[in-house]
């Protein structure tokens, strides 16, 4: 539950199981208005029914249920009203008890109340799991329009999962289109995309611009696997490398060390921006759902990309970059986070050339499985058909 809010933005929360503050709902009178948080459990009645939601006494107060925090769906196109002006075919009637929680409170100029806006769907008001991971961000799916407003854009409902969607007005057309009438009335089917998740809503975040369903559209870095081969346009260039655009959704970071076999002080001038570069993906992270590329050339043009140290095996020769130098000689690393040693002592006689090597990070090296693991630590030699000092 939401405890305070600074003039910064910076929200406080708590959270305990089975405190009373989430899990026994409020009925007293509230007479602290501060004490009124989002997040709060409360027991209230139905003063009136709209097309647009409920109107609710609880605590001496009023509040508002929009009818997307209804928890129900309700077939608008039969909903008539009664002579009190109330929706007949609503499942709610006056003076019927619901729990809900707050879901935000509106301030108002003293001596009006707060507005305080209430919500009834299950996985808030009983912080029940949200399933909609079960479509994963970048599936494609049917849907059809539950409703719209052109100002904001349109609820759907999905065929598969029977989750609901919401695509924004933004993603409904390709940005130098309009969007047609016809499109966007009640009931029509089309395709769509997964882009994201709204947890608070429990609804799938959804794009139907046909340039987004386009087979190598990319929509999210989790689409995306170490050792895999992309194209893109450099969208920045910095100090430290360049910025690469794969699609509207997704940008991927190449490291200095990374733009070619041999370190460079600076970034080459024949990459500016928008110059098209080929990269392998070094690194997916999907928390924080960035991405990290390399555009050496002996990586990119390489036939085997090692993702995994358990997919290396005895005598396997395979190219990587050295990723940090130690008394022992290099730690040399590949793609997805697998690594391995490759040891001074024992693989090299040849003091005065390995050194040349072994005091630069990000040099490449064509290097031999030499040792077996049970536990798939990876310790590497020299391969023979590179004695000089295996940079390729």
């Amino acid at each position: 539950m939401v405890q305070t809010v600074n003039s910064n933005g910076l929200v406080t929360c708590s959270g305990s199981n089975g405190s009373n503050s989430s899990s026994s709902p409020l009925k007293s009178e509230v007479t602290d208005l501060s004490l009124l948080k989002p997040g709060l459990l409360v027991s209230a009645r139905v003063r009136s029914v709209a097309e647009e939601g409920l109107v609710v006494n609880f605590c001496g107060l009023t509040g508002v249920i929009h009818k997307h925090h209804l928890g129900v769906e309700k077939d608008e196109s039969k909903e008539s009203k009664d002579e009190d002006g109330d929706a007949k075919d609503s499942p709610f009637v006056k003076n019927q008890q619901l729990l809900g929680r707050v879901l935000a409170v509106l301030p108002a100029a003293p001596p009006i109340p707060p507005i305080v806006q209430l919500t009834l769907l299950p996985h808030l008001v009983e912080w029940l799991p949200a399933d909609l991971e079960k479509q994963a961000v970048g599936d494609r799916l049917e849907g059809e329009i539950l409703d719209f407003q052109r100002k904001y854009g349109c609820r759907v409902r999905c065929k598969t999962e029977g989750m609901i969607g919401f695509c924004p007005m933004s993603k409904l057309a390709d940005q130098d289109q309009d969007v047609a009438a016809a499109s966007v009335v009640d009931g029509q089917v089309a395709q769509y995309r997964v882009l994201s998740y709204n947890f608070l809503e429990n609804t799938l975040v959804l794009t139907r611009r046909p340039a987004d369903l386009l087979e190598n559209t990319l929509v999210s870095v989790t689409e995306l696997v170490p050792g895999q081969l992309v194209t893109g346009t450099v969208s920045k260039v910095a100090d430290h490398g360049i910025h690469v655009k794969l699609s509207s959704y997704v940008t991927g970071h190449v490291h200095l060390r990374q733009l070619t076999d041999v370190p460079l002080a600076s970034v080459p001038k024949r990459l500016s921006v928008g110059s098209k570069v080929k990269c392998r993906v070094l690194h997916v992270h999907q928390a924080r759902r960035q991405l990290t590329l390399t555009a050496k050339k002996s990586l990119v043009q390489s036939d085997f990309q090692l993702t995994s140290n358990s997919s290396a095996m005895l005598n396997m020769v395979l190219i990587g970059y050295v990723s940090s130098i130690h008394d022992y000689g290099a730690m040399v690393s590949f793609y997805g986070g697998a690594r391995g040693s490759w040891s001074t002592k024992k693989n090299r006689t040849d003091s005065i050339t390995f050194r040349r090597v072994q005091f630069v990070v990000s040099w490449d090296v064509r290097l031999r499985r030499s040792t077996p693991s049970e536990d798939a630590a990876l310790v590497f030699a020299q391969h023979d058909a590179y004695p000089e000092a295996n940079v390729l």
